[in-house]
């Protein structure tokens, strides 16, 4: 029969065996001659009469009630190591523990552990404000006994097995960072040194490692050689991502904001993580703008959902600020017939791209590039240049430009659309001025 899961405030996995008493050798009894028969059993004792309690002698009686009360108290773990043979009272220092907290003083934190007696440990072991009663927590055993001495943080020999019952049961370990190195972190798990490799640190390792220094963080236990021991904080890190990552893909939503880090860039666009979840943002998406520079790896940016695959796992992002959309000044600042200083942004065969803004280009096609027939843009035209187009065609619809170049002696097309920019309104005067240099007849 396999032997019973312990709970989960008593110890994890023992490193040491406890040595098993050998078992009682049978004493041979003496073989009975063959030629001797059997003798027949003479009846000859006399049966005793079963003991009866005297009349003035008490019974004694259960108290259910007070048996209920004191499993309840107990906790389901607990009764559940109690039924199985086990006993949460038989801790030794370096086992892991869990339990609630029950009390707080101003020196220490008493922990059920679901022992005979409450755990305790040292209130400073808590950064900042004491945990509240009923918080869930983990310390370890660094006194066993009568009085239960627990620590966040392993010490002594206790820290050696510790780590080894960490290892051997697969269960994470708190340790702090100490250290850097241009491997990796150096980790203290109590008085045992360890190492977590860059590879080991996060699904993102930023570029500056110092920030994880001073840090307590969760680590995996993955190497244990004589006195090395190697760690692992993705591991743990992973597994929680996976779960943000499950959550968020329900509640996505084309068009909300989200914010994000960059984790890496392509010549396409970046990837962005929303929290657990990498999205895509187009090249054309990272700005208002052609030569918009994609941001650096961990830069914390700002996105907005493009569209969301949930069957194929894929997500699309805009960093554009659709607050600022240039389009929303075509038809109010930028108006149709009036001409316009732009950039020419690309050359084509069949025409030049030129800028008017940020995120606002038009097309000029090759046939109105010039007054003369062209077969190419660059005869007369160059990227980067400056030039005056006007405004031929707006589509709202499709978010396109169509341009032209104004032409030298179309007397009547640059009047007609000087004509057309937006004019200030004139102002009538007063009457002293409209008939100011009138003479009435006497």
């Amino acid at each position: 029969m396999s032997k019973p899961q312990k709970p989960a405030h008593a110890r994890t996995i023992r490193r040491r065996k406890r040595a098993v008493e050998p078992e009682a050798t049978p004493v041979p009894t003496e073989p009975q001659d063959a030629s001797i028969p059997p003798q027949k059993a003479t009846n000859t004792s006399v049966s005793k009469p079963a003991a009866t309690p005297r009349a003035d002698t008490p019974t004694e009686t259960l108290d259910g009630s007070a048996l209920l009360a004191e499993i309840e108290a107990m906790g389901a773990d607990a009764f559940a190591a109690l039924m199985a043979g086990g006993s949460p009272d038989q801790l030794e220092a370096g086992d892991q523990v869990e339990g609630s907290v029950v009390r707080v003083t101003e020196d220490t934190v008493f922990v059920n552990i679901g022992a005979k007696a409450e755990g305790f440990m040292e209130r400073a072991e808590f950064e900042g404000n004491a945990p509240a009663i009923g918080a869930q927590i983990t310390a370890f055993v660094v006194q066993a006994g009568e009085n239960i001495q627990l620590s966040r943080q392993l010490k002594g020999e206790a820290s050696w097995e510790g780590v080894h019952q960490a290892f051997e049961s697969g269960a994470a370990i708190d340790g702090r960072v100490e250290n850097t190195n241009p491997g990796g972190l150096v980790v203290k798990l109590g008085d045992v040194r360890a190492f977590c490799p860059i590879s080991q640190i996060s699904h993102q390792v930023p570029s500056d490692l110092s920030s994880y220094v001073g840090r307590t963080l969760p680590f995996k236990i993955i190497e244990v050689k004589e006195r090395e021991v190697v760690v692992s904080h993705r591991q743990i890190a992973d597994i929680e991502r996976q779960a943000r990552a499950e959550s968020l893909w329900s509640t996505l939503e084309e068009g909300a904001e989200l914010e994000g880090v960059v984790s890496h860039a392509r010549d396409f666009g970046v990837f962005v993580d929303v929290g657990g979840i990498e999205g895509l943002v187009p090249r054309s998406e990272l700005g208002w703008g052609r030569d918009v520079a994609a941001p650096e790896s961990g830069t914390q940016v700002t996105v907005r959902v493009l569209k969301v695959d949930r069957l194929a796992k894929r997500l699309s992002l805009s960093m554009k600020d659709a607050s600022s959309d240039p389009w929303s000044a075509v038809g109010r600042t930028f108006l149709p017939g009036a001409v316009y200083t732009g950039t020419v942004s690309r050359l084509v065969d069949f025409g030049a791209f030129i800028s008017l803004a940020p995120g606002l280009e038009g097309l000029a096609h090759i046939s109105k590039l010039s007054a003369k027939r062209i077969s190419h843009p660059k005869e007369v035209l160059e990227v980067g240049q400056s030039v005056d187009v006007r405004i031929d065609e707006i589509d709202s619809a499709r978010k396109r430009l169509s341009l032209a170049i104004p032409r030298e002696g179309d007397d009547d097309s640059a009047a007609q659309s000087v004509a057309r920019k937006p004019q200030p309104e004139a102002s009538l005067g007063t009457f002293g001025d409209l008939f100011g240099g009138l003479k009435l007849p006497k």
